[in-house]
């Protein structure tokens, strides 16, 4: 793993420093062949499990909703502040 994907693995992150930092928590399937990608809405998951919830290494413990593998990884990202986004010019 380069230095650049190593920092966007959100291992020993919690919920509450992913929002506080303006990330977005992502997760995508590495299952050969499907490439699944999905992300969270950090106010829903802080509002049922708290600000003090750490994620997992090994991924958020669900199938992938496409071809149901176990392959799923976290990520983070910069959130998007709306300008620009699809459907705006």
């Amino acid at each position: 793993m380069d230095k650049d994907a190593a920092a966007t693995q959100p291992k020993g992150w919690t919920l509450g420093a992913i929002r506080n930092r303006n990330l977005r928590l992502e997760v995508y399937c590495q299952s050969e062949g499907c490439g699944w990608f999905g992300s969270f809405d950090l106010d829903q998951l802080i509002e049922s499990v708290g600000p003090q919830y750490e994620l997992a290494d090994d991924g958020p413990g669900f199938p992938c909703e496409k071809c149901g593998g176990p392959d799923l990884k976290f990520m983070l990202a910069l959130a998007h502040s709306g300008a620009g986004q699809e459907g705006e010019d």
